[in-house]
């Protein structure tokens, strides 16, 4: 479950980056390449990173995704709102899915007891 929700928050803030690329060129004047070398980059981790998920340090990878966005604020100022936007919403989606988890380990304990007692 982590992978799909919290994967789909990683996924969506790669396009954001791809599309703060040209902003990062036209506004903020970041050479071309340099912009879209780092655009592009962030855009594949994103990728790689919500597709591992669910594997040891996949979390903490995300979490890493967002420090490197929240940190591309220093070359273009409103990747800081929109990175701590993204990090918001990547908190929402694992404390969902821990809420979730919890609330369906409760549910296959009380299962559990109830089949013991023959109560139905």
């Amino acid at each position: 479950m982590i992978k799909r929700i919290a994967g789909s928050v990683l996924i969506f803030e790669a396009i954001a980056v791809v599309l703060a690329v040209p902003v990062a060129i036209n506004v903020a004047g970041v050479p071309s390449a340099r912009a879209w070398a780092v655009g592009l980059t962030l855009f594949v981790a994103s990728i790689l990173v919500a597709g591992r998920l669910d594997r040891p340090g996949g979390v903490t990878a995300g979490w890493v995704i967002q420090a490197l966005v929240i940190a591309s604020a220093i070359i273009v100022p409103i990747m800081a709102i929109l990175g701590a936007m993204f990090a918001a919403l990547y908190y929402g989606a694992l404390r969902m899915v821990a809420s979730v988890e919890a609330n369906q380990a409760v549910g296959r304990t009380d299962n559990g007891a109830q089949g013991e007692t023959g109560d139905s």
